[in-house]
């Protein structure tokens, strides 16, 4: 007979949340570089892009000339991406 719940949580593991957990480890792989990995962006997933990759692509993109950003401003698409982007600070999950 266990004491607690915790004690018997710990002797008889949930496979589903230790296998999620290993998922999950797995999703937030990094790729090269700084900023967030073209993989992630580029299939379903499921990828976790994390805070430190968002924090990356910031800096790359602030690293850019006016020039560049201007012309990527232009497009629509770009600019309600750097808006989200700038919402999901803390990281978001791609599937």
């Amino acid at each position: 007979m266990y004491g607690s719940e915790a004690e018997h949580r710990l002797a008889n593991p949930d496979p589903w949340s230790t296998y999620e957990a290993a998922e999950r480890r797995a999703s937030s792989q990094r790729g090269k570089g700084a900023g967030i990995a073209r993989f992630k962006l580029s299939s379903n997933g499921p990828w976790i892009v994390v805070a430190e990759e968002v924090a990356g692509a910031w800096s790359a993109y602030d690293r850019s000339s006016s020039t560049v950003r201007s012309d990527i401003e232009i497009d629509e698409i770009w600019r309600t991406w750097i808006a989200w982007l700038r919402r999901a600070s803390q990281g978001f999950e791609v599937n």
